[in-house]
């Protein structure tokens, strides 16, 4: 009888174990939340957070830093990317004024990384009924160039994305210092990124330029007039020096046009990323989540894709998304460093 209540001890304790509502908290990171310009409502909004370590994804909780809240919840749902690395998407538990801040704790345990997105199934169905809409997105469907082009000398071409290594203004040139291909060496998600290499400007008609490169997507994109869309990209910079130029960063934006395949008088919606008011340690050998919103005017019904970037060094980029929101506003989101609860 005394073997049979210990077992029985045993399976009720796996049991209230695997049922995901009990994990040991072992590390928390403060997020904090900033309306900056504009009153926030309560939408889904989403931030990058690399774990560097296998954690069980079903244990994430995020709850508010201040006591007097510590018994609400906050919807979170988890999207893995690759290994460690995950988008956060949550819903905050208020809306926000214009320059305000709320802050939160998220917490998770040891566990399995199983690939899997995790987390509230409310949040969860919101999200996918908003999907991605730019094809081949983390550029991973990729075939071999059947044909070289006047300022592209790659050997790996992308599906649905036209690669540039510089723009055509700089096609006179001996040799162009700039590249833009498709590589295995970084990812954020899936095997591969566009990785994009220049050196120190030069001067041409007595003017400094930047020989850089640049890609576009093929396929233009459907798009509803008077709709919110969010852009959003990964950026890791993995080498750099100082060229000087007044901008460097680097730039997804797109294109609108009209059912006739024109360009909007000042149609463009654009996710910047600029270094020049940044430490290097803000975004140096890291991946950087880039995100921005707007609303398409009257007249849309097509968007066309560019990357553009304007940094000598070596920068990849990756995981470029289009997603329909409800609200024109995205907060800025800051996570500090991951820390072991005692």
């Amino acid at each position: 009888m005394k073997n049979l209540f210990t077992l029985i001890s045993a399976v009720l304790i796996s049991v209230i174990i695997l049922s995901g509502d009990v994990f040991a908290a072992g590390y928390s990171a403060k997020i904090n939340v900033f309306s900056n310009y504009k009153p926030l409502g309560q939408q889904p909004f989403a931030f990058f957070i690399d774990f560097k370590k296998e954690i069980n994804p079903e244990s994430l909780k995020m709850t508010p830093v201040d006591p007097k809240e510590k018994d609400i919840k906050i919807p979170v749902y988890a999207v893995p990317l690759s290994k460690y690395k995950a988008i956060i998407y949550f819903i905050p538990h208020q809306k926000m004024d214009e320059d305000s801040e709320l802050n939160y704790v998220l917490t998770f345990a040891d566990g399995k990384w199983d690939g899997k997105a995790a987390g509230d199934e409310a949040l969860k169905k919101d999200i996918e009924s908003r999907p991605n809409l730019i094809p081949n997105y983390s550029f991973e469907k990729v075939y071999k160039a059947q044909e070289r082009f006047l300022t592209w000398n790659g050997e790996t071409e992308v599906a649905d994305w036209r690669l540039l290594d510089y723009s055509y203004q700089f096609a006179s040139l001996e040799n162009p210092d700039s590249t833009c291909r498709v590589c295995t060496q970084e990812a954020v998600h899936g095997l591969r990124s566009l990785c994009f290499k220049s050196g120190k400007p030069c001067k041409i008609k007595s003017r400094n330029e930047l020989v850089s490169g640049s890609a576009y997507s093929l396929k233009d994109i459907v798009l509803k007039p008077n709709t919110v869309y969010k852009l959003s990209f990964f950026l890791k910079i993995a080498k750099r020096f100082d060229n000087g130029m007044n901008f460097q960063g680097v730039g997804v934006s797109m294109t609108l046009l009209n059912n006739e395949n024109k360009a909007l008088p000042g149609g463009i919606i654009s996710a910047l990323y600029s270094i020049n008011t940044k430490d290097q340690d803000e975004y140096l050998n890291k991946w950087v989540y880039v995100q921005m919103s707007d609303i398409t005017p009257q007249g849309t019904s097509f968007g066309r894709i560019n990357i553009a970037e304007k940094i000598s060094g070596t920068t990849y980029v990756d995981m470029i998304e289009l997603r329909e929101i409800k609200e024109n506003a995205l907060p800025e989101i800051i996570v500090e460093e991951i820390k072991t609860e005692k």
